[in-house]
């Protein structure tokens, strides 16, 4: 089986939602500072990362939006129930930010000649 990965990508300011904080990515340190240990000079690159837990592609588990006590985390989900069969259908002629109707997704589900199992 192929697999997609459909997350969408994060960068530094990535938009987000209004109720939400922006995605920061700055550089914690990079090869232009040079350390030394047990004799021997090295260098390394790594970034600092913060953003809100609703930043780009996700799911929200059960216990998000259910406050009982047995509602599942996402960790009690089975990866399984994360994947499935999919189509891909050419919305590309929508203007940016419109809202795709009904109708237009019904048009381009039947454009492919597949239908919804």
């Amino acid at each position: 089986m192929r697999i997609v990965d459909l997350s969408r990508e994060l960068y530094h300011r990535t938009p987000a939602h209004p109720s939400h904080p922006p995605v920061v990515i700055t550089v914690w340190n990079d090869h232009d500072e040079k350390k030394e240990a047990d004799g021997v000079q090295f260098s390394s690159k790594a970034m600092s990362l913060a953003m809100s837990d609703h930043a780009g592609t996700h799911i929200d588990a059960p216990c998000h939006f259910d406050d009982a006590p047995d509602a599942a985390s996402i960790d009690e989900i089975p990866l399984e129930n994360f994947y499935t069969g999919g189509l891909c259908l050419d919305l590309s002629h929508a203007p940016l930010r419109h809202e795709i109707t009904v109708d237009e997704m019904e048009a381009a589900l039947a454009a492919t000649g597949e239908e919804i199992k």
